[in-house]
């Protein structure tokens, strides 16, 4: 008698506890097969980053603000320029002296021009007053000659005697050479004094009023 074991033929009963048992071990390998190519397809699948946004940095906050203030159009930021006129020279404002026939003692008294000269002097220190006696053509030359030179003179002592040094005081006389009428004989217009700065560029050329 063989020992051999065989496997059970069709027809031949199989025992109830053995198909239970077998049923049992398909189930559990089908679900270990399943967990197995489970855990094999997550292994193979790249990872995605989850994407992180930086916080805006305040210097970012700041340009923005910035940008925002400056105005959409470049016209409304520019302002109209006003064209300034340069301003006036700070120049004396003289007084004019007249005098009679052969006179040297000026007619007018004229101190509060005098006084407003004396302070424009002394506000510019490196200023000279020049005094300019003149004379018309009553006289002869020699007579005319002097006379102009006194009556410059005489004016330069009014500046004297309201403080102007008379180390800045420059006295001219011109006698009839210079008329202002231009005609012989008698004429208030040319029987005059007239004053002028040196020192001071913007004011040098300018001469004093005419009586």
């Amino acid at each position: 008698m063989s020992n051999a074991v065989r496997s059970p033929v069709l027809g031949e009963q199989v025992p109830l506890f053995v198909i239970i048992g077998l049923t049992i071990i398909g189930v559990l390998s089908a679900l270990l097969t399943t967990k197995a190519l489970a855990e094999r397809a997550s292994k193979g699948r790249p990872s995605t980053p989850t994407p992180q946004v930086a916080p805006a940095s305040p210097v970012d906050e700041t340009q923005t603000t910035m940008q925002a203030a400056v105005p959409e159009s470049p016209r409304e930021a520019q302002t109209p320029t006003v064209a300034q006129e340069p301003a006036a020279p700070d120049c004396p404002e003289f007084p004019g002296f007249s005098f009679r026939v052969g006179r040297s003692k000026p007619v007018d008294n004229l101190d509060d021009g005098v006084r407003a000269v004396v302070a424009w002097m002394q506000r510019h220190p490196d200023a000279v007053l020049i005094i300019e006696g003149h004379a018309d053509a009553t006289g002869g030359p020699k007579l005319n000659l002097s006379l102009s030179f006194d009556r410059a003179r005489a004016v330069a002592e009014l500046f004297a005697l309201q403080g102007l040094d008379p180390l800045r005081i420059d006295v001219e006389a011109y006698g009839a050479f210079r008329p202002i009428e231009r005609r012989d004989g008698p004429s208030a217009v040319d029987r005059r004094v007239s004053l002028r700065t040196g020192g001071e560029p913007a004011c040098s050329h300018r001469e004093g009023n005419k009586p």
